[in-house]
């Protein structure tokens, strides 16, 4: 367990806060405050959502974002190695790309001597003088097992004839690979050196769980390093956290962390949190003092079913209620209620605040219908508020929110509903309705809103597939302008595939709004190598089949002419150098491997019959860029719900074996 621990905690910890406020709103997941804390520090930092460990991607865009492929102008997916995890390389390569060279600009790319990409150094072409001038320059290293220790960028300053630092940062890590350490260095102008800026640093008990994590900013008047922030937990011989501490405060003279925040919780024997109390430290009292907590209940199948939040009163020196949540389930351990309730100090009772009740369709059993839920498809929520005047004693009905499925249990639509107290009806303000192929992919999302008489369409997604393959071929997006108060184009791209899913070519469209249709704007051809699959090429981005070149075109229109035309913009060729390595020609691992399930939601399962400890799981997006990359467990299940919805291909690498894959996330 890590940090994320937090995340686990909210199951249990009702929120008071945002229940508060005037408007409606579903119930939120709460934060500890040390989570609340890491949060405000990293948006500080200009980070904000990062709670991973620093170098890490972060999620990838959805299956349509086909915006970066392989070409110069966009940037290879490690164009930026800021932005690129740990790559680790296997030896069954037979042709290693060096360079991408087009009429423009080239990239040239260098290795180490375990084939981990060192450098990439992008250059730009003097079109008077004609020599190639450095522009943009990434270095990485690597240790022995193939994990990043170090990435640094630098921009090329032609008027100094040097290379200028734009970003450094440094890895430390364990025996396991965790990392302990993340340096990074800003660079000194005057001196053209790298000089310390911050630094994270982390610490893990035997069993692999995170006990600190410590932020610190280096101070170059003192030359020292002070301290901005810190956690720390405690865990039980199950891995449960039974507290934790944070603090902002940092003593310039002790140079130590001051007491700021700590929690405390207790645990039934399911390791499920049935009370937490909140303190912090008092300088004045010299010790702590209560701020908040909270107790939970659970009923026998583990279902949460009341949370209620307290305060500390420091002058009765006792506990005051604030909020709390009571929740109900069916037989099938699906919610079918929550009840907010707030404190009334002046009546010493509970007030009602909202309900959101939750519906499911019925199941049937020969003639019987009931009210258990079939496939565990919710089927609507609504969410009422309490009201004592002038209806006292009544639950008012406020939105509503209507799913529908598929005979495949796939959602087709969604229905927004606003409640209309006069006429006592639901009234229809949104939806959004899929259509699915044969695969089950979505080739059609339509959005609508209802604009008093009749349903405006203000989204449309499509998605053109091919029949027997099932490759994306085209995705097109319309919105809604709202200057012209009409659906328009926003982006659309089609794309020329070959048997193996390779782009032949992509042309990207815009929007003509005077023509109202789409107008060809740029296209980009390549060609390829099929002698050479992915299992045979080392490269800093990821190939199904060797590239060997790509043609940019754009759609221009001809003076003397009164059409319009493709014009070749630049051509780039790939160079590559050959391998004198032992490798081998298996691309498949002996006896039976399975990766299920495809289409995957929440993680997908490997599964063979030779497979080891020690296999590596590599993932890529359509783009070619690494989402993940990481051993594979005994258990050999990888989690996935974090990635988006998309088409990925996984290699799995186990010694001189190598398995290649396509899977699908929803």
């Amino acid at each position: 367990m890590n940090r994320t621990f937090t995340l686990l905690l909210a199951l249990f910890i009702s929120v008071t806060l945002s229940a508060q406020k005037s408007t409606v709103a579903y119930p939120k997941i709460p934060e500890s405050p040390a989570t609340k804390l890491k949060a405000e520090f990293l948006k500080k930092l200009d980070k904000p959502g990062q709670l991973s460990e620093p170098g890490q991607l972060s999620e990838p865009g959805p299956v349509e974002a086909f915006d970066q492929e392989f070409h110069v102008e966009s940037g290879s997916p490690y164009s930026r190695l800021k932005d690129a995890p740990e790559r680790s390389v296997s030896a069954d390569y037979k042709r290693r790309l060096d360079s991408i060279v087009g009429g423009k600009t080239k990239m040239v790319y260098e290795y180490d001597e375990d084939d981990n990409p060192i450098s990439t150094v992008e250059y730009i072409r003097d079109t008077i003088t004609d020599p190639w001038t450095p522009s943009y320059k990434d270095e990485s290293s690597f240790d022995e097992n193939g994990r990043s220790t170090m990435e640094a960028g630098y921009y090329w300053v032609d008027s100094l004839k040097q290379w200028v630092g734009d970003y450094k940062v440094e890895y430390t890590r364990d025996e396991n690979g965790r990392t302990t350490v993340w340096h990074t260095f800003a660079w000194d102008p005057d001196d053209g050196k790298w000089i310390n800026a911050d630094k994270w640093e982390y610490a893990y008990n035997e069993d692999g769980n995170e006990t600190d994590f410590s932020v610190y900013e280096w101070d170059e008047e003192s030359g020292e390093w002070v301290g901005v922030y810190t956690e720390h937990y405690n865990y039980d011989e199950n891995g449960n956290v039974t507290s934790s501490s944070s603090s902002w405060e940092w003593d310039p003279v002790g140079k130590q962390f001051k007491p700021g925040f700590k929690m405390e919780f207790t645990l039934n024997d399911s390791g499920m949190v049935t009370s937490w109390v909140e303190s912090r430290w008092d300088a004045v009292a010299d010790d702590w003092v209560y701020t908040q907590k909270g107790d939970n209940t659970f009923d026998p199948n583990g279902n949460n079913t009341s949370n209620v939040w307290s305060n500390w009163d420091t002058i009765s020196n006792q506990w005051v209620f604030v909020s709390k949540y009571d929740n109900t389930f069916d037989s099938e351990n699906n919610q079918t209620s929550s009840i907010s309730a707030f404190w009334n100090a002046d009546s010493s009772k509970w007030d009602n605040g909202q309900k959101w009740e939750y519906i499911f369709e019925s199941k049937k059993s020969g003639n019987t219908t009931t009210s258990v839920n079939a496939g565990r498809k919710r089927i609507s929520t609504i969410v009422y508020a309490w009201s004592p005047e002038p209806y006292p004693g009544l639950w008012i009905p406020l939105y509503r929110t209507d799913y529908t499925y598929d005979g495949e249990g796939r959602r087709t639509k969604i229905v927004n509903s606003n409640w209309d107290i006069i006429g006592a009806l639901w009234d229809e303000t949104r939806k959004e309705e899929d259509t699915y192929n044969e695969r089950g992919y979505v080739i059609l999302s339509i959005t609508s809103e209802w604009n008093g008489s009749m349903w405006v369409v203000t989204g449309k997604r499509e998605h053109i597939y091919d029949p027997v393959t099932f490759f994306l071929l085209s995705y097109i997006y319309y919105t809604w302008n709202y200057t012209h108060n009409m659906l328009v184009g926003y982006s659309r791209t089609d794309y020329d595939r070959d048997s193996y899913g390779n782009n032949l070519s992509y042309t990207y469209f815009i929007w003509d709004l005077i023509l109202s249709a789409w107008v060809e704007s740029t296209r980009y051809v390549y060609t390829y190598n099929y002698n050479f699959s992915n299992a045979d090429i080392l490269a800093p981005f990821y190939m199904w089949y060797m590239i060997t070149s790509y043609i940019a075109y754009g759609y221009q229109a001809d003076a003397l002419k009164s059409t319009a035309d493709w014009v070749e913009t630049d051509a780039f060729t790939y160079h590559y150098t050959d391998l004198e390595v032992g490798v081998s020609t298996s691309d498949i691992f002996r006896g039976d491997l399975s990766i299920y399930p495809n289409p995957a939601t929440d993680y997908i399962q490997v599964e063979g019959d030779e497979l080891a400890s020690g296999a590596r799981i590599v993932m890529y997006n359509v783009s070619g860029r690494m989402v993940m990359n990481q051993v594979l467990d005994r258990g050999g299940r990888i989690a996935v719900s974090h990635l988006s919805e998309g088409i990925y291909v996984i290699r799995l690498v186990q010694g001189d074996k190598v398995k290649t894959a396509k899977v699908m996330i929803e």
